[in-house]
């Protein structure tokens, strides 16, 4: 009886499986006629960057008190 039910289970998970794999496909084949060709990667790359100064910043963003919230 057990061995019958192990058998039961594998089928079920082999048989969900195929059906995982057949709507993956299906949707993979819906996007291969996207058109890829005017992405260039390239033209992300920025050449010089700006590092600006952090002094200060961390002492002018202490919040002394919340909106809404009772003095004291």
């Amino acid at each position: 009886m057990k061995k019958l039910v192990l058998l039961l289970a594998c089928f079920r998970a082999q048989s969900s499986a195929k059906k995982q794999t057949k709507a993956i496909l299906s949707r993979l084949s819906i996007n291969e006629g996207m058109d890829r060709s005017l992405f260039d990667a390239s033209k992300l790359s920025h050449g010089e960057q700006l590092v600006l100064s952090q002094g200060g910043l961390k002492e002018n963003d202490e919040i002394t008190s919340l909106p809404g919230q009772p003095k004291g």
